[in-house]
């Protein structure tokens, strides 16, 4: 079997305070090239922060994450910075783009930080089009709509040709067309990828693309459950 680029292993999260949250517990889940995941479970059940363990922006209490086999606890911040800016496309549920940038330019932000600046507009541009934004270009985000901002954020995500896209919620503010456009680019872009939903995104609608869906129902996970099936 192929070796996982993106695995998760035991892992654990809880959140302290006046009132403990188990967030995550006991989750294993491995994302092999071709994948393409969907994680579905109500809100409050632990996706975001399974997707940011995930995503070494935030480190487990328990279990451990790799990336290509290698622990993200391991790894130095410019590893890390470097799987993030080639390895992996990240869309977040509030969607991070940067207001004082144009549509275009977010888009061809992450290009541009690693040094692809002669390429990262028409890139851009061909990615938004793809998202059928062309006439969204120089728009800011003040002047776009919360559909519109969220096909920017995938576009930004899948720019770049990452070996695995993270995505949070994707196509939770768009309509039934533009739903299936996002699905089909993550789909068309699948070196690995694994996306997050709430449940009123139907388990069909993602089984008709062939994808593995995992149940997430709450922090609790039962020993023995197979990964497929992991609570988050």
């Amino acid at each position: 079997m192929t070796e996982p680029l993106l695995e998760a292993i035991d892992v654990e999260r809880t959140y302290r305070g006046p009132v403990d949250v188990s967030a995550v517990r006991g989750v294993s889940l491995a994302l092999r090239p071709g994948d393409l995941v969907a994680l579905l479970g109500p809100s409050g059940s632990g996706k975001s922060t399974l997707l940011g363990m995930l995503a070494g922006l935030d480190e487990p209490d328990a279990g451990e994450v790799r990336w290509q086999g290698r622990p993200f606890a391991t790894m130095s911040a410019e590893e890390r910075r470097a799987v993030h800016q080639r390895g992996m496309g990240i869309v977040f549920q509030a969607f991070g783009l940067l207001p004082a940038l144009s549509a275009v330019e977010n888009v061809a932000l992450p290009l541009r930080v690693r040094g692809e600046v002669q390429e990262s507009r028409e890139a851009a541009t061909a990615m938004l089009e793809r998202m059928d934004l062309r006439d969204r270009l120089e728009h800011r985000t003040f002047e776009l709509s919360g559909g519109q901002q969220q096909r920017i954020a995938v576009a930004r995500a899948l720019v770049g040709q990452p070996t695995v896209v993270l995505a949070d919620e994707p196509i939770s503010e768009v309509d039934e067309a533009n739903g299936e456009r996002i699905l089909a680019a993550l789909w068309g872009s699948r070196r690995a990828a694994a996306r997050w939903s709430s449940r009123r995104t139907t388990r069909r609608r993602w089984s008709t693309r062939r994808a593995r869906c995992c149940c997430a129902t709450g922090a609790s996970r039962r020993r023995g459950t197979p990964p497929s099936c992991a609570r988050a």
